[in-house]
């Protein structure tokens, strides 16, 4: 028979006077209250290395019983992790708290890693520990952190199957133990111990179109959407830039250069501040002013349809192609970035240097040195709008 928690009501709980009884009033999950001369406590059992611990959460009626089973579920959550909370208990006691894995990652965040990548990447990595780490390690203290307790936290972002996660979150905890090594609060970095412990993340393959036949079929094709205006242009613009997509739906009016005939931002998955230049083709130029009368008084290009502080969703352009008839196998909005990587290459013989730069990706010189973001632009921008005359051309075919 399975056994029961949450068995005590408040109500009870209430009604119980210290009298020395020694009586324990059983909750359920290892969880009770003892019943003693000068007060009542709070308790848990646990099972740990195969010896049966118990844990004092603290006094009634100072934690609740609602705090007590939340007490009692973190509790098991460390133990499922390895961590023996009497241990961990006594080390927070005797250690700074200011050591511990939380407050050294929020101290890293704001002293270091905020100043070294792009705001954005360093907020979307702090949330990878705040989401994972943090409810499971975030009080201990990182000289007491192993690599099996780390590999534990690990493991649980594992069996939710996000395995990329799991992996970035391991990079993003060895970047902040690291800074506490230097700062003199870690001695080494346990995730090396782990650099083989996780499961591979697989390389993904985006659907894309590498047949111009099929990019001329879209072309034409898009020129049926029945979505909104703004969508309409999105999805139209997208395949002339060969930038994310994520990007694409985040870009500002004042990130534009008109005269220049450049888009410039920060790109979040770019790990440094550097910005990002977009030579923008003709045809850009064109779809930016036909849409400007729309939604100019948005800071956005795009404006989603509940209202113009914010961009239309990261769903926006699939949704749009499976209304247009085709499935996540066919197209998917990234996919535009292998459709002008492979024919930028093998149709119009591009060369790499200027086609990875496009691609907001780092290119390195034979010395190893990464490129100035300027180096090419003046190729780059004549590119662009070889690419963008090469759609035109594609969808003025006759089928």
């Amino acid at each position: 028979m399975a056994k029961t928690n949450n068995k005590l009501t408040a109500k009870f709980v209430q009604s119980l006077k210290p009298d020395g009884s020694c009586k324990k009033h059983q909750d359920g999950g290892g969880l009770y209250l003892h019943q003693m001369k000068t007060a009542n406590y709070w308790r848990c059992r646990y099972n740990i290395n195969n010896s049966d611990k118990i844990f004092t959460i603290g006094e009634f009626p100072t934690i609740s019983l609602a705090e007590a089973r939340t007490a009692r579920d973190d509790l098991k959550k460390m133990v499922a992790n390895g961590i023996d909370p009497n241990i961990n208990k006594r080390i927070l006691k005797e250690t700074d708290s200011t050591d511990t894995v939380k407050s050294l990652s929020l101290e890293w965040f704001v002293q270091r890693h905020r100043h070294e990548v792009s705001e954005e990447h360093a907020k979307k990595n702090l949330r990878k520990l705040e989401k994972d780490v943090f409810p499971l390690i975030g009080n201990m203290q990182i000289r007491n952190v192993t690599p099996q307790i780390l590999l534990g936290v690990l493991r649980k972002i594992e069996e939710r199957g996000t395995i990329e996660t799991a992996n970035r979150t391991k990079t993003v905890f060895g970047k902040m133990i690291r800074y506490a090594i230097a700062t003199g609060r870690a001695e080494r970095d346990i995730t090396i111990d782990l650099r083989d412990a996780l499961k591979p993340v697989n390389s993904k393959h985006y659907a894309a179109f590498t047949d111009p036949n099929k990019v001329a079929e879209y072309l034409k094709t898009v020129e049926n959407y029945k979505g909104s205006h703004v969508v309409m242009i999105a999805i139209k613009m997208l395949p002339y830039l060969a930038q994310r997509p994520g990007e694409v739906r985040l870009m500002m009016w004042k990130d534009i250069d008109f005269e220049k005939k450049q888009w410039v931002y920060t790109p979040f998955k770019r790990k440094s501040k550097e910005s990002h230049i977009v030579p923008l083709a003709e045809q850009v130029i064109s779809m930016l002013n036909e849409i400007k009368p729309f939604c100019g008084e948005s800071e956005y290009v795009f404006p989603g349809e509940r209202g113009w502080s914010r961009p239309i969703s990261d769903n926006t352009f699939n949704k749009a192609y499976r209304s247009l008839g085709y499935n996540n196998k066919e197209l998917v909005a990234h996919g535009w970035r292998s459709t002008f990587r492979t024919i930028g290459a093998e149709v119009l013989e591009f060369p790499v240097e200027w086609l990875e730069m496009q691609l907001a990706h780092v290119v390195k010189d034979p010395l190893g040195r990464a490129y100035n973001r300027t180096q090419y632009i003046k190729q780059r921008t004549k590119m662009m709008q070889k690419w963008a005359d090469y759609l035109d051309e594609l969808k003025s075919e006759k089928a």
